[in-house]
């Protein structure tokens, strides 16, 4: 330093020398602190380079792993600009080279998240970090993830602005997984629903099922036990379950021990026993399966009582239909023989009647022919039993009183009574009217006597025959038109046994010695009482007699005038009249000539019905003059020409002549066809002479039409 030129002249010397001191230590202090601050720059410039250092290297960390983290990461500004992005960022938002560069941060994101993206980055803005999860990012053209988004405010001390670090977790592997796992949950849950609800509706069945269900443990100790189980056996569920199924089923053991595992299996009818220990036939089925614990069996048990009486009645049913079919073959075997019988039968009646005629003054030869005329009779009687029992044609009935029906029967029967037997009646005042065919009724109060003179034997005994109405029935006032008319025929015979009384009525059923019955007695009176709509009781005990009980329903017809039943009528003998007879047996065609001449007629006789329509088709006279023929008498059952085709044929060139129609074997069928044909009179054969001559006098007094 220089001092001033002024300052010099006012200092001494020892002020000169203080002076310099002062300087000098100025300038040592001056150097001092130049050196101090020059060693704090020293230090400051080394810890600057060594800040520096350290700087350089974190952003090179920072930039490592920014680059090399296993995240996305995005550096974004305030208007949304990406500043930067790593690999990982690239590879997940921009797979591929075509993709579009990263520019923004907005087109990244679903427009269904935008508005929470949004409010992410206003809240990391605010207070440093958001997280944001699940946000749907497009992941090049067509693609887009799912991923978790964290937000991070960055702050710079120089005037860059506000920038966020953003990393995106890519979460669709996992959110597949846990959706995979959501599905397997959902589907467990639904199994488990279903499961529950087989189990409830397995329970249903169970307790619904008709059949009892059982199911046991490996100690055959019953575990289920369903309500038709209790049904069949009686015991409450709290007193089965738990106990041995043997108590139920005693032969399931060998059973259950022999059938195998798997499939189930029919063990068959085994005896159960129920809580009252009474035996039930029942058919088990069952199923076995192997567990953790042993064998477990599930039962099936049908009960076979509804079953057995089932069967039992299908076997009755069976024994009717082959009855009925039994009936219907003798129907058939009926009409078969019932032509060439009654042919025979009427053959040897008439002849017989002839002969008797002829032998009027030869008692012993009388004889011999009123034993004939016993045997043909009873074949006749037989012939009609059984065509009575086989025809299912409704009878012919009109109203009439029975006791006049039984009056005539009784007094008919007297005749061939022996005389240890005695025969009472006794009948009711006032009976009201029954709709019955007078023969029929005959017919049955004949074979019921003759039962009941068998039943008697040789021994002394009693016939009762009683008509009354039906004294069960309720009184309806004093009228006796609601009540059934009762015919009872008691005897004192040797009775009916129990066992044999729900015989009685079969077809060919007979307790009589051979040669004594035919066993068609009882079932045509059973027949006959049935259609005329009323049932028959029986009441017998062995050693004390035997009562049959006939009920008829009354009917509420009136009859102007009581009607009698008479004999049949003997009209006058014949005139000269001329009476065409057509039938292919040539017996019985030489009889009726025979009796018809001898009556007073002149008979034309053809065995051939069609020589017989060539006659009127061919001789004109024969054809137009009525004095030619008076009447046409046909069998019906004729080989190739039926009665009813000859009835037709002749109608065409005579309608007015009178014609009949002769069988033994009339059907509600040949009737009505017969009818249509134009036959006047139905005869039924076999017939005796009276009988005869009686249908053609008849059919000469009816009326023309």
């Amino acid at each position: 330093m220089t001092a001033r030129p002024g300052k010099q002249i006012l200092l001494g010397g020892p002020q000169r020398r203080a002076a310099k001191r002062q300087g000098t230590t100025a300038r040592r202090s001056l150097f001092d602190d130049v050196r101090r601050y020059q060693s704090e720059l020293e230090i400051q410039n080394k810890a600057l380079r060594f800040s520096q250092g350290a700087a350089e290297a974190a952003y090179e960390r920072f930039v490592t792993l920014f680059s090399h983290v296993p995240l996305a990461l995005m550096v974004v500004d305030e208007r949304g600009q990406i500043a930067q992005n790593n690999a990982r960022a690239l590879a997940l938002l921009r797979p591929l080279e075509s993709d579009p560069p990263l520019t923004y941060f907005a087109p990244l994101v679903a427009a269904t998240d935008a508005s929470k993206v949004h409010d992410g980055f206003l809240q990391a803005l605010h207070q440093g970090t958001a997280e944001l999860s699940e946000i749907s990012l497009r992941a090049g053209a067509d693609r887009w993830i799912t991923g978790d988004l964290h937000v991070a405010r960055l702050d710079h001390d120089d005037q860059r602005g506000v920038e966020f670090i953003c990393a995106i977790v890519d979460q669709s592997t996992l959110l597949m997984q846990r959706s995979a796992l959501q599905a397997g949950a959902d589907a467990l849950q639904q199994r488990h629903s279903q499961l529950q609800q087989s189990r409830g509706q397995l329970a249903a069945i169970i307790d619904a099922s008709l059949d009892a269900i059982i199911a046991t443990d490996d100690g055959q100790r019953i575990t289920v036990y369903n309500p038709a189980a209790q049904t069949l056996f009686g015991y409450p569920p709290d007193q089965a379950l738990g106990k041995p199924v043997t108590q139920l089923l005693p032969d399931l053991v060998v059973a259950l021990g022999q059938a195998p595992t798997g499939s189930p299996q029919h063990l068959g009818e085994m005896t159960a026993r129920n809580c009252r220990g009474e035996a039930v036939c029942v058919d088990v089925r069952v199923a076995l399966e192997h567990q953790a614990n042993g064998r477990v069996a599930t039962l099936f048990v049908h009960d076979l009582t509804a079953t057995k009486a089932s069967e039992a009645q299908h076997t009755a049913l069976e024994a009717q239909l082959r009855e009925a079919q039994k009936m219907q073959a003798i129907g058939t075997l009926a009409g078969g023989i019932a032509h060439d019988f009654n042919n025979i039968i009427g053959a040897i009646l008439g002849n017989l009647t002839l002969a008797q005629q002829d032998a009027q003054l030869n008692p012993q030869a009388m004889t011999s022919l009123r034993e004939i005329e016993k045997a043909g009779r009873r074949a006749r009687d037989l012939v009609r039993q059984i065509l009575t029992f086989s025809r299912n044609e409704k009878p012919h009935r009109v109203p009439l009183y029975l006791a006049d029906v039984v009056q005539e029967a009784v007094r008919l029967f007297r005749v061939g009574l022996p005389p240890n037997v005695t025969l009472e009646t006794a009948t009711d005042k006032a009976l009201p009217l029954i709709m019955a065919d007078a023969t029929q009724i005959e017919q049955v109060l004949f074979n019921l006597l003759t039962n009941a003179m068998h039943a008697i034997g040789t021994r002394p005994g009693r016939i009762r025959v009683a008509l009354t109405v039906d004294k069960r029935a309720p009184d309806v006032g004093s009228s006796t038109l609601d009540k059934d008319v009762v015919l009872s025929v008691t005897d004192t015979g040797c009775g009916i046994d129990a066992a044999l009384q729900e015989r009685i009525f079969e077809p060919f059923f007979t307790t009589k010695p051979v040669g004594q019955g035919t066993g068609l007695g009882l079932s045509v009176v059973h027949g006959i009482v049935q259609t005329h709509g009323g049932r028959v009781e029986v009441d017998s005990q062995p050693g004390r007699g035997t009562c049959f009980v006939l009920y008829f329903p009354p009917t509420p017809v009136t009859a102007s005038a009581r009607p009698t039943v008479v004999p049949t009528s003997t009209r006058a003998a014949g005139r000269g009249q001329r009476v065409m007879v057509v039938d292919d047996d040539e017996t019985q065609l030489f009889l009726v000539r025979r009796v018809l001449s001898r009556k007073g007629y002149q008979v034309l006789a053809f065995s051939d019905p069609k020589q017989a329509v060539q006659l009127f088709a061919q001789d004109s006279m024969f054809a137009q003059d009525p004095n030619q023929c008076d009447a046409l008498i046909t069998d019906f059952n004729m080989p190739g020409f039926s009665g009813v085709d000859l009835l037709r044929s002749v109608r065409k060139l005579r309608p007015a002549l009178p014609m009949a129609l002769a069988s033994g074997y009339i059907t509600p069928e040949i009737e009505r066809d017969a009818l249509a044909a134009g036959a006047r009179l139905l005869i039924h054969k076999p017939n005796d002479v009276a009988e005869l001559c009686d249908a053609v006098a008849r059919l000469l007094e009816l009326p023309p039409t």
